[in-house]
């Protein structure tokens, strides 16, 4: 069931009225409060009937609906309850509203009106990960490959030759103006490395399956050309995030003549060839179908867990899933803010309370694009033998596979960045008919 997280409200229709800060009371004695949204952990204290509390974030889950709460006019968090468990605090509201018997304003002011909750929508599965591919912790990775080198799965590393020559210390390294090895020029050089590493392919997709607008609530997109917004986010993430030349002069000013050396080695071996080819068909016409049909087949087809393994190494290796989570929230966080020019008042985003959505989606994202990543490394290095693939997941463990792994994510970084800054100016209020107040 699709999940939703918000911050200010409470399910019934009551709570949909109510803003950040509400006042509530527990509905029933003995009302367990949780340290986290799990009945499975231990609670950490419990209400008694009647008590009063603040809600300062409601977060949608697939059975219960959470409220985080504080003791009224305190700041620090108790916990989470039920939702459901809670009712409107109209005592504490009579009272609070109730002026005192010698103070009789001649106006009465005028009720302020509500401020709508943010709801920051998580983000729905894409169709590559729609399949789930079982998780698995580094140490268990390196006993599966371990036991599969053991039974002759695996070729034992000595038969692969010897490993990437190791970096020269920095302060022996040039910063730039360093001749790339002999044959190939510079520019080709990390070109074609971005290619054969399979870098190109993952940025690539990343930025054609991410969607930050589907994030957002549908009541306050419906004020702003959504459409427009969208084809926004895809075209300023496009180009700076996956326009290779960017890319090669940043990477060209990270690394010196011993690295570029180590980096071309990698591109003579077969890994590397076969992962241009794949690098190449995946930014094919129907590339992503083939992709899709890929990753509906894996639930009845699915890898050996040493592949998986070695997979799982590649992916560590390379580290952009955790830069593209940080990315794809930065823009939709940056296109949040710059709705707020062309939204009523009641629906504007504050900093605040979008910044605890934001945050509270950030696992379950997680959790959703690391999978993605793992299913289309699959797909890409769907042609590489065991063996190969053991020399590519050597590569990004090697000292130039992981400064070319950090190269990248700063890159990204500042992609991202450049992304976000444009789509505060990207942001189309909607045609005066499609609007609603």
């Amino acid at each position: 069931m699709r999940r939703w997280l918000a911050a200010g409200c409470l399910a019934s229709a009551w709570a949909y009225a109510q803003t950040a800060g509400a006042r509530a009371v527990a509905g029933i004695d003995r009302l367990p409060v949780y340290p986290k949204m799990s009945t499975a952990s231990a609670p950490v204290g419990q209400l008694s009937k009647g008590d009063a509390v603040q809600i300062t974030l409601v977060l949608f889950g697939d059975e219960i609906t959470w409220c985080a709460i504080s003791r009224v006019g305190e700041t620090k968090r108790l916990g989470y309850v039920s939702c459901d468990q809670l009712t409107p605090d109209r005592g504490g509201e009579e009272a609070a509203a109730a002026p005192p018997a010698a103070a009789t304003p001649a106006t009465p002011p005028a009720p302020a009106q509500p401020r709508e909750p943010i709801r920051i929508r998580e983000v729905p599965s894409t169709p590559p990960a729609a399949a789930r591919v079982r998780e698995i912790t580094p140490q268990a990775a390196a006993a599966l490959v371990h036991s599969a080198r053991e039974a002759g799965v695996l070729p034992d590393p000595s038969a692969l030759g010897p490993k990437l020559p190791p970096s020269p210390p920095p302060e022996q390294a040039p910063s730039a103006g360093f001749p790339a090895p002999p044959g190939w020029p510079l520019g080709d050089l990390f070109a074609r490395l971005l290619r054969g590493s399979g870098v190109d392919a993952e940025l690539r997709r990343f930025v054609e399956t991410v969607n930050p607008v589907s994030f957002l609530e549908k009541s306050r997109l419906r004020h702003v050309d959504a459409d427009g917004l969208r084809d926004a986010a895809a075209r300023h993430l496009r180009r700076f995030v996956a326009e290779e030349d960017d890319m090669v002069k940043l990477l060209a000013a990270r690394f010196h003549a011993g690295e570029t050396e180590a980096l071309a080695a990698y591109l003579d071996q077969p890994a590397a060839r076969k992962l241009e080819l794949a690098s190449a068909a995946a930014a094919s016409p129907g590339a992503h179908a083939r992709l899709v049909e890929f990753a509906q087949e894996l639930p009845k087809n699915p890898p050996p867990e040493a592949r998986l393994a070695l997979i799982h190494r590649i992916h560590g290796g390379m580290g952009l899933t955790v830069g593209e989570i940080d990315v794809t929230l930065g823009v939709v966080r940056a296109m949040a803010l710059a709705m707020n020019p062309v939204l009523p008042e009641r629906l504007r985003f504050t900093a605040e309370q979008l910044e605890a959505a934001l945050e509270q989606v950030r696992s379950h994202y997680a959790a959703v694009a690391r999978n993605a990543a793992i299913v289309h490394l699959l797909f890409l290095h769907r042609d590489l033998t065991d063996a190969e693939l053991e020399e590519t997941a050597r590569f990004w463990e090697s000292e130039a596979g992981q400064r070319l792994s950090l190269a990248v994510r700063e890159g990204l970084a500042a992609a991202g960045t450049k992304a976000a800054k444009q789509m505060a100016m990207s942001v189309p209020p909607a045609s005066p008919d499609s609007s609603r107040p």
